[in-house]
């Protein structure tokens, strides 16, 4: 049943409706609300984001060298570092836009730990990349750490060989989304949150939606999907990430973000006013098949594997217990590259940061929003 009254026509007609008011979605009407005199509304099934937007680790992050260099295996050299400048660039733009007080960002550090198990990048694939990275992005993140330098980061012997990276830094993902939020919202974006996209009719520029199970309809030109892997559409795999959150350990020295494993695993503390917790997350890779889904289901077999990893991590006198565990849905293409298409005259699609959300859509956003309005 349609229930929409006289009163309410005003606020129903749109110029460009986005799905999905997660980051790509609202950077997207972020970029789209810079053109003058624009009606612009999302449409969340939420009451905030549904996807990995709000569920992530609060990387800001541009990827680990052993991930990087897996990525220059994939994508060519030229490829891997334009995708990984975008990442650079997406981070400086959201601290710029944000500001790191609002979204809590921390200047801690990148690291990638290896165990015994992992090939250790040499010295001289280190400068490589470096080189690489000072041609392309202007930086050389990348320094071998020694071992005594390794353990005064507080883990155990276990941890042989380490690799540092000052450009990167953590934050709130939840404030920064609303930070976002807001900001569109004082622009004049109209967010319809825990409301359901239906259907569109492109014919009659017809978006039907429900909410508090009534269906209304909203009138608009364009329609623009920002909804990552819950978008139905076979160039897009889910993946799921499972992550877990400590309680506060007493005499815990460790401070920054960290990878291992290309990246599949990842963790980092989380300062409280009780004291100082380990977020950790990821473990995908051990289960592939399982993880391509859109459930928010828990995998205890991968929670138990993080688990044991962070026990062999962790020096032996450091006791813990898991507090908080929940799923993120991320979306991966084939290639590892972001997927930004129209569909029709009327319909666009941005999708795919693979698991570099946070870094990625702001400058994918700039991508969607041309592609919109240089549309006919």
């Amino acid at each position: 049943m349609i229930n929409t009254s006289f009163w309410e026509l005003s606020e129903t007609k749109f110029d460009i409706v986005i799905i999905g008011a997660g980051f790509l979605g609202s950077w997207t009407a972020y970029e789209l609300s810079k053109t003058t005199n624009l009606s612009i509304a999302v449409i969340e099934r939420s009451s905030l984001s549904e996807g990995a937007s709000t569920k992530n680790a609060g990387f800001a992050c541009f990827g680990s060298a052993t991930e990087l260099l897996s990525e220059v295996q994939i994508l060519g050299l030229k490829t891997a570092f334009e995708i990984t400048n975008k990442r650079i660039a997406g981070i400086n733009k959201l601290r710029t836009l944000l500001g790191d007080s609002l979204i809590q960002f921390d200047s801690c550090g990148g690291y990638e730990v290896f165990l015994e198990n992992c090939t250790i990048p040499t010295e001289d694939t280190l400068n490589s990349l470096n080189m690489q990275f000072q041609r392309y992005c202007g930086v050389s993140p990348f320094t071998l750490l020694h071992k005594n330098e390794i353990q005064n980061l507080g883990f155990s012997e276990n941890v042989l060989s380490a690799i540092s990276n000052p450009y990167e830094g953590s934050i709130h993902p939840v404030e920064a989304l609303k930070t976002l939020q807001n900001l569109n919202k004082k622009r004049g974006v109209k967010y319809f949150f825990d409301s359901e996209f239906i259907s569109f009719d492109s014919e009659n520029s017809a978006l039907i939606l429900k909410r508090n199970f009534i269906e209304m309809i909203l009138q608009t030109n364009k329609i623009v999907y920002c909804t990552n892997a819950f978008t139905r559409n076979e160039e897009i795999a889910p993946g799921r990430g499972q992550v877990f959150v400590t309680n506060v350990i007493n005499n815990l020295n460790l401070r920054g973000t960290f990878h291992y494993n290309e990246g599949f695993v990842y963790f980092r503390n989380i300062q409280t006013s009780e004291g100082n917790r380990i977020l950790l997350g990821g473990g995908r890779d051990i289960d592939f098949a399982t993880e391509e889904t859109t459930s928010f289901l828990k995998n205890e077999n991968i929670i138990s594997y993080l688990e044991n990893f962070l026990l062999e991590i962790l020096p032996p006198q450091i006791n813990f217990t898991i507090e908080k565990t929940w799923t993120g849905i991320m979306g991966f293409s084939k290639n590892k590259l972001p997927i930004v298409k129209q569909l029709s005259k009327n319909e666009f699609l941005g999708f795919s940061c693979n698991g570099m959300g946070i870094a990625l859509t702001p400058i994918i956003s700039e991508e969607i929003a041309e592609l919109v309005l240089k549309s006919n």
